[in-house]
């Protein structure tokens, strides 16, 4: 008895941790070995129909093997969404982000591995398949035997009655007692989500509206730029990370320092705050179309919901102040254009650029080369004012490469140098962890310092420039901070643009203010144009 005990203890944890593994999401310590309240009841069916003297239909176990699978498939996306996300998944949304995921895994692994870690998956999947119908199997012959059915049912009885003395969490969710909870309420939610999506739709579409039409009561005219150039950079993956105290590095703290104090000389202004991201360690079209309309948009699905409403965006409000209005998008290849409802008057999009050089892991070209291109073909030979939003990539993961800063402006070229200078490498594979913060430093390190030679070297003309971050990089660059904060800083030679963000209660340098609650990224379009104007002007709509 104690050898059949011994077996069906084996198979019950087996089963257990098929289903409670919350890899790669943070575990709580040995929880997988805890009972799971699924399997559990699964075991409950096979004890039953032993007692009845009945074999299990092969139909109900092939379901319950089934349902074993599927847990252990959502726990896995769970896993990948709060380690690298921060949130759990909403399949009904994320899937369609499959794609982007695939790409950035080339990215990280390369092709070959891409198609080895393919066919590992499937070889696991087929050997979870065996081990759970081997477990499944050796618990039906266990509870043949009255006396083994009674110990399952008293073991099971004793973690009822120890409930109350059980674990307190488990990932992000609670124990049920001594049980790791089931999956079924979390399905349940993924059921009522696509089962209710019209109510949903409805809700957020009103919640959507209500935000764009708040900016009909903001002052908008923004004549108080008197047509000075304005030029957004939303860096990829800029996070408050950058500023703790307890992850910033001497070479960070040096670099940022070193970027102030050469802005100082070159007669620049600044004042920085923290603004709240919808997202956190991806997703970036969601934070950049929040910064656009003032809507904060968290998910795909009310991206397409605001895709849809088109209310009115930055561009708008620039073009009848007057100006011309470019998106910058070097990450966007020809394959994923969509029509622009942010309503820019040009867009500048992967194949727009003639880059001839290389790539630098997500990165398609440097951002030194971007800054450089539209700087000669657009500022300087701007007719009228010009307002400029820059999707900047060196900064994205995997961060493997980043390119050398070129001293002289002149020799960018076509960007064919960039073949010819060194690449700086660095290790990042998925499961770095900790070692991911270096590579990720000197992306940041890098967009900076181009930004800083860019603004004391080549504009010379007085402009409104606006830095900011469109989300934290991924926990494992972050040390796991909670805070979805970025920084947005605003420089200029105009000491009366800089000093009207400093009303605001903007810090009166690079380094913003940690200690407050950030207002959401949505605040930052009404901010812009309230502090830059005097009045109101009539006549555009808040909405379709």
């Amino acid at each position: 008895m104690l050898a059949r005990s011994a077996r069906f203890l084996l198979a019950w944890s087996l089963l257990n941790a098929l289903v409670n593994v919350l890899y790669p999401g943070n575990e709580t310590k040995f929880s997988y070995l805890f009972p799971s309240l699924d399997v559990c009841v699964l075991l409950g069916v096979y004890a039953a129909y032993a007692a009845w003297g009945r074999r299990v239909p092969r139909a109900l176990g092939g379901a319950g093997l089934a349902f074993l699978v599927l847990a252990r498939l959502v726990r896995l996306g769970d896993g990948v969404g709060h380690r690298y996300l921060r949130r759990s998944l909403n399949l009904s949304i994320d899937l369609r982000l499959v794609p982007d995921a695939v790409r950035l895994l080339w990215t990280l692994l390369g092709g070959a591995r891409i198609v080895l870690l393919g066919l590992l998956s499937s070889l696991a999947l087929v050997g979870l398949l065996r081990l759970g119908r081997r477990a499944l199997s050796e618990a039906e012959t266990y509870f043949q035997v009255a006396r083994q059915r009674a110990l399952f049912g008293a073991i099971v009885g004793a973690l009822i009655v120890a409930a109350p003395f059980g674990p307190k969490a488990y990932g992000d969710e609670h124990f049920r007692g001594m049980f790791v909870p089931s999956l079924l309420p979390r399905l349940q939610r993924e059921l009522d989500f696509a089962l209710h999506i019209s109510g949903y739709r409805q809700a957020r579409l009103s919640e959507l509206r209500a935000a764009a039409q708040r900016l009909s009561q903001v002052r908008d005219s923004l004549d108080r730029l008197d047509h000075i150039p304005v030029l957004l950079f939303i860096v990829e993956a800029y996070g408050t990370t950058v500023f703790d105290p307890k992850l910033e590095t001497p070479f960070l703290r040096e670099a940022l320092q070193r970027f102030e104090s050469k802005l100082a000389e070159g007669g620049y202004f600044i004042a920085s705050s923290v603004l709240e991201s919808p997202v956190y360690g991806g997703s970036s079209w969601l934070a950049q179309a929040t910064l656009a309309t003032g809507v904060q948009t968290r998910d795909e699905f009310e991206f397409g919901l605001l895709k849809a409403l088109e209310p009115p965006a930055i561009a708008d409000f620039f073009r009848r102040a007057g100006y011309r209005t470019l998106l910058v998008q070097p990450g966007t290849s020809a394959a994923r254009i969509e029509p622009d409802f942010l309503h820019f008057d040009a867009r500048y999009l992967g194949n727009d650029f003639g880059y001839r050089g290389p790539a630098f892991a997500w990165a398609p070209m440097p951002d030194q080369f971007v800054i450089d291109l539209i700087h000669r073909r657009e500022v300087l030979a701007a007719r009228a004012p010009l307002f400029v939003e820059y999707a900047l990539v060196s900064s994205h993961a995997a961060w493997a490469e980043l390119p050398s800063v070129v001293a002289d402006w002149q020799r960018l070229g076509d960007g064919a140098i960039f073949a010819t200078l060194e690449k700086k490498r660095f290790f990042t594979d998925l499961l770095a962890g900790p070692r991911l913060r270096p590579a990720y430093e000197h992306a940041i390190v890098y967009d900076f310092e181009v930004l800083e030679r860019y603004l004391d070297q080549r504009l010379q003309q007085a402009a409104l420039v606006f830095v900011v971050g469109d989300h934290q990089p991924i926990p494992d660059a972050t040390g796991y901070a909670a805070s979805r904060g970025v920084p947005l800083h605003v420089i200029s030679r105009r000491r009366d643009l800089i000093e009207a963000w400093l009303g605001r209660g903007y810090a009166p340098t690079l380094r913003p203010r940690l200690e407050t609650a950030p207002l959401p990224l949505s605040t930052f379009l009404p901010t812009l144009l309230d502090v830059c104007s005097t009045a109101r002007m009539p006549g555009l709509q808040t909405t379709r």
